[in-house]
C-alpha cells in the first residue's frame, strides 16, 4: 500500500547525500533532511530506513522545512558532523540548520551504549520557520511487527529481531507506522531527536544529547588531527575528507572496511546492474588501509592485517575475494522481492556472488598494502609473513590459470591485469623478504615474477592497437591496464604505456572520464554502448589521472580531478561511477575504492609537480 503524502523528495541525486557513521554502521542523509538509508546493527545488517530504494513504502526519518526541498550540505572540518541548511528565498542567509552525527564511534563504549546504534539530530532556527518531523521505520523493507510502545517524549517500534527507538525534545503524534510533528520555530529555537537501533528513549534530554554529540565530534577531530595530509597541498582538506570517509567505513571491532555503505544503487538508471557492496573486499580494504598508513596511522593497518590472518577461504586461494564483516566467508546473493529499487532500477540485491570467484589479482593489493605498511614503520609480525608467503606460493602455482579478473566478469579468461597483479604479489614478497630476513625463500618467487613479466609483454600486447589488451587472444581494451604503470610493472613514461594511454583515451573515454571496458568486446552479444551500459568507473578515472601524473602530464591529470570534484560538489563524497554526459553519480556510495584512488591521484600529481619544479631549478 502506497504511503500517502510522502513528506520528502523521492530519490534525490546520489551526490546530494551526506554520510555519517559510528564505525559499526552508517547512514545516508539526503539534502532535504531525509535519513533514507540505515542498516543495523552492522554495515551489512538489514535496513531500518530504506526509502533510498523504495520511496513509496521504505522507511525514513525527515527533519527539516515543512515543504521538502534540497538544501546545501557541508561537514564541520575534521569531523563527520553533517550540516544541512536551508534558505528562504525572500531572505538572505540560512534560516534552518540541521546537524547529524552518530554517537560513540570509539572502540570502547560505556556499557549502557553497547548494542545501540544512535543517530543524533539537532535542528536550529535562525529565523521563524515551519518545520516537520516524520519518522516511519521499516525492517528488511517491512513494517513493524506490532504496535509501537509510547514512552515519555518518544516511542519504541518492535521488530522480530530488535527495536527502533526514538526520543524528541518536542511533542510528537504517534501512529501505527510512525511518529509525526509539525512545529513553528522561532529564531534561536533548538530541537533534538535521538533515534536508532535498540535506542531506549528514557533518560535522554537536550543536555545529554548535546554531550554525546560533542563527544562524537571530538573523536573524529582527534583522529583526523593525527593524520599528515600536508602532501595533499591545496587539496589537503579534500584528502582529509576522504581519509575520514575511509575511517568511517572501517568496522571498529572487525578491523576491516566495507566497500560501500549501500546496496543496489544502480550503475545504469532503470537497469539491473545493482549490487550489494556492504562487505569487505580484500582489494578495496587493502588499498584503503595502505592509504591510512601513508597518511600516518599504521596502527589501523596492523589491526587489519591481524584480521586477515584469522580468515578462512572457501576457495583454493589463501584469501577469497570478499568477506562478511565478521569474517564469515559465505554470502549467497539473492534478489529482494517486491522492492522497486532506486528510480525503478531493480532487482535489489542482498549478498554478493563475487565471494566464490577466483580473482588472482586480489592478493596483489594485499601484498602492496603490506609493503607500504612496512615502509611506513609498521610493526612486522611473523603471522603477516606466513600469510604473505602463502599468497606468494599460491601465485607461483596458479598464475597461469584463468580467473574472473579485477571486474568480477562472468567468463573466466587470461586477464592481463590479473597477470600484472600476480607479478605484484611476488615482487612485493621478494622485497619484504629482503627487509625481514627471509631471503632464502625468494628464488622461486623471483624466477616466477620474471616469467610473468615476460609473458605479459608478449601475449598481453596488441600491436594493432599499440596497447596492452584486456585478455590474451583478444583485441579488447581495459582500463585495468593502467595498473601497469601504477604498480611499477613498467615506468609511466614507457612507450608501451604511452600507447595504452592513447588507446584508452580513444576508445574508453567520454568527456574526459574513463570507462572500464567496451561492453560488446568484453561481454559479447547485443550490449548497450560505452556510456549507456554503465557509468565511468571512478577508480579507473582516478587511475587515469594518477598514471598521467606519473608520466609528467600534470595538466591532464589536474583537469580530470577538477571534473570529478565538480560532480561530487560541496561534500566531496565520491560514489562508484559517473554519467559522463549528465555529470551525475551512479552506483553505490560512498565507494571506498573511489576515495582511495582519488587521494592516490592527488598525491601523485603533487609529487609530479614538485619533481618538475626541482628539475627546472637544477637546469
Amino acid at each position: 500500500m502506497k504511503r500517502p503524502n510522502v513528506p520528502f523528495k523521492p530519490y534525490p541525486p546520489i551526490a546530494r547525500h551526506g554520510v555519517i557513521g559510528d564505525r559499526r554502521t552508517g547512514a545516508l542523509i539526503a539534502a532535504d533532511g531525509t535519513l533514507d538509508w540505515f542498516c543495523a546493527p552492522e554495515f551489512d545488517g538489514e535496513p531500518v530506513f530504506d526509502a533510498l530504494l523504495d520511496a513509496d513504502e521504505g522507511g525514513f526519518c525527515r527533519l527539516g522545512p515543512e515543504s521538502p526541498r534540497l538544501g546545501s550540505q557541508r561537514y564541520l572540518p575534521g569531523t563527520t558532523t553533517l550540516l544541512t541548511a536551508w534558505q528562504e528565498t525572500a531572505k538572505k542567509g540560512d534560516v534552518i540548520e540541521l546537524a547529524d552525527v552518530m554517537a560513540s564511534p570509539e572502540e570502547k563504549r560505556a556499557e549502557v551504549l553497547c548494542g545501540q546504534r544512535i543517530i543524533i539530530r539537532r535542528l536550529r532556527a535562525k529565523a521563524d520557520a515551519n518545520v516537520i518531523f516524520a519518522l516511519s521505520p521499516r525492517r528488511s523493507f517491512a513494517a513493524a511487527s506490532a504496535e509501537p510502545v509510547s514512552c515519555e517524549n518518544g516511542a519504541i517500534f518492535p521488530f522480530v529481531d530488535g527495536t527502533l527507538g526514538f526520543w524528541a525534545s518536542f511533542p510528537t503524534s504517534l501512529e501505527r507506522d510512525g511518529a509525526f510533528a509539525t512545529l513553528t520555530m522561532r529564531a534561536g529555537d533548538e530541537h533534538w531527536v535521538v533515534l536508532g537501533w535498540h535506542v531506549r528513549p528514557q533518560g535522554w534530554s537536550a543536555a545529554s544529547a548535546n554531550r554525546v554529540f560533542a563527544e562524537a565530534e571530538k573523536y573524529w577531530r582527534d583522529w583526523s588531527n593525527r593524520l599528515d595530509v600536508s602532501a595533499g597541498g591545496t587539496r589537503a582538506t579534500a584528502v582529509q575528507r576522504s581519509a575520514l570517509t575511509v575511517q568511517l567505513l572501517s568496522h571498529v571491532h572487525h578491523n576491516c572496511p566495507v566497500a560501500a555503505l549501500t546496496s543496489s544503487l544502480p550503475e545504469r538508471i532503470g537497469g539491473d546492474k545493482n549490487y550489494d557492496y556492504r562487505y569487505a573486499w580484500i582489494r578495496d580494504a587493502s588499498l584503503s588501509l595502505a592509504l591510512v598508513a601513508h597518511l600516518g596511522d599504521a596502527g589501523e593497518v596492523q589491526h587489519y592485517l591481524s584480521w586477515l590472518c584469522t580468515l578462512n577461504s572457501t576457495t583454493e586461494a589463501p584469501l577469497q575475494v570478499c568477506y562478511r564483516l565478521d569474517g564469515n566467508p559465505y554470502m549467497d546473493q539473492e534478489n529482494v522481492k517486491g522492492v522497486p529499487g532506486y528510480e525503478n532500477s531493480h532487482p535489489v540485491r542482498r549478498g554478493n556472488r563475487a565471494a566464490r570467484q577466483t580473482q588472482l589479482g586480489s592478493m596483489g593489493f594485499f601484498a602492496d598494502c603490506t609493503r607500504i605498511y612496512l615502509d611506513r614503520g609498521g610493526e612486522w609480525r611473523e603471522e603477516f609473513w606466513q600469510l604473505l608467503k602463502r599468497a606468494a606460493d599460491f601465485t607461483c602455482k596458479h598464475w597461469k590459470c584463468k580467473d574472473s579478473g579485477v571486474w568480477e566478469l562472468p567468463e573466466e579468461a587470461h586477464y592481463v591485469a590479473s597477470r600484472v597483479m600476480s607479478w605484484v604479489v611476488l615482487e612485493r614478497a621478494v622485497y619484504i623478504a629482503g627487509k625481514t630476513g627471509h631471503t632464502q625463500e625468494t628464488d622461486h618467487w623471483r624466477e616466477t615474477a620474471g616469467a610473468i613479466h615476460a609473458e605479459v609483454m608478449d601475449k598481453g600486447w596488441c600491436e594493432e592497437k599499440n596497447a596492452f589488451r584486456q585478455r590474451y587472444h583478444s583485441d579488447a581494451l581495459d582500463a585495468a591496464a593502467l595498473l601497469i604503470p601504477l604498480m611499477d610493472f613498467l615506468p609511466a613514461d614507457h612507450p608501451r604505456v604511452a600507447g595504452t594511454f592513447a588507446a584508452i583515451q580513444r576508445e574508453l573515454m567520454i568527456n574526459g572520464l574513463v570507462h572500464r571496458f567496451d561492453p560488446a568486446s568484453t561481454l559479447g552479444g547485443d550490449q548497450p554502448p560505452i556510456g549507456q551500459f554503465e557509468g565511468a568507473f571512478l577508480p579507473c578515472v582516478f587511475w587515469h589521472a594518477h598514471a598521467l601524473a606519473k608520466a609528467g602530464r600534470c595538466d591532464e591529470a589536474e583537469a580530470i580531478l577538477v571534473k570529478c570534484e565538480g560532480i561530487a560538489g560541496e561534500l566531496g563524497i565520491f560514489a562508484e561511477e559517473a554519467d559522463a554526459r549528465r555529470n551525475i553519480f551512479l552506483g553505490n556510495t560512498p565507494l571506498l575504492f573511489s576515495h582511495v584512488e582519488y587521494v592516490r591521484a592527488v598525491l601523485a600529481l603533487n609529487e609530479a609537480r614538485a619533481r618538475s619544479a626541482r628539475d627546472t631549478t637544477n637546469l
